[in-house]
């Protein structure tokens, strides 16, 4: 279509200067057979040919829409592949990141629980828990850090996980990896808290770590 598009433009160019010629001529007055024949001519092909011209200009134009249009959808699948690439490289490290704080969070938990549970049935009041957080976290001290640095790192990783969500928002595949992978860190997140600060009674509070440690043991196999 390019070719043809070059080529109707230079006949028209060509015509259109036999005809300014002719016409040029036959204003000197130099009047003849040959002249007017040229005349005639150059108008009549001047005329067919930026017709063509007008075809292949809006055949041109369409062709070259196309092409833009296949760059772009060529330009899409590599950055919806590469955000798919990101997605996978970003979930796998805030899950390991994730679990790995739930062993430190799993850890500071047992020594928390093995301290509550010789308290008269197995309850304190603020003051006791106080004391108790205090002191396993002391002794736990090593594993909390570890476990909150993990944490952070998971958490950054979420958030770079959200971000390509929000840009690919429409790429179930990301987004099926960002909600699995936001679950598992909540519930890492949860664990941690507490792991450092219980605020509820020992049986509420022994019910959901149990859960968390279950429910997390079971999602990092399926996310691993």
């Amino acid at each position: 279509m390019e070719k043809v598009f070059v080529l109707t433009l230079v006949l028209s160019l060509f015509f259109l200067i036999v005809l300014a010629v002719s016409t040029t001529m036959l204003m000197l007055k130099k009047k003849s057979k040959v002249i007017y024949i040229t005349l005639l001519f150059s108008s009549i092909l001047f005329l067919f040919s930026a017709v063509a011209l007008t075809f292949s200009t809006i055949g041109f134009k369409n062709e070259l829409h196309k092409e833009r249009l296949i760059e772009k959808k060529k330009d899409r699948k590599e950055k919806v592949s590469t955000a798919k690439s990101l997605a996978v490289t970003y979930q796998k490290t805030a899950v390991e990141s994730a679990y790995e704080s739930t062993q430190g969070s799993g850890k500071a938990s047992r020594a928390i629980y093995q301290s509550w549970q010789n308290f008269p049935n197995g309850n304190s009041d603020n003051n006791q828990i106080s004391s108790l957080v205090n002191s396993a976290m002391k002794s736990q001290i090593r594993n909390i850090t570890l476990a909150q640095a993990n944490l952070v790192d998971a958490q950054h990783k979420l958030f770079l996980l959200k971000k390509l969500h929000e840009k690919f928002s429409r790429i179930s595949y990301i987004t099926n990896k960002y909600a699995s992978t936001k679950k598992f860190v909540d519930q890492a997140s949860e664990l941690y808290k507490l792991s450092t600060k219980p605020n509820r009674s020992f049986s509420e509070w022994t019910e959901r770590v149990d859960y968390l440690k279950t429910n997390i043991n079971e999602e990092y196999q399926k996310l691993h």
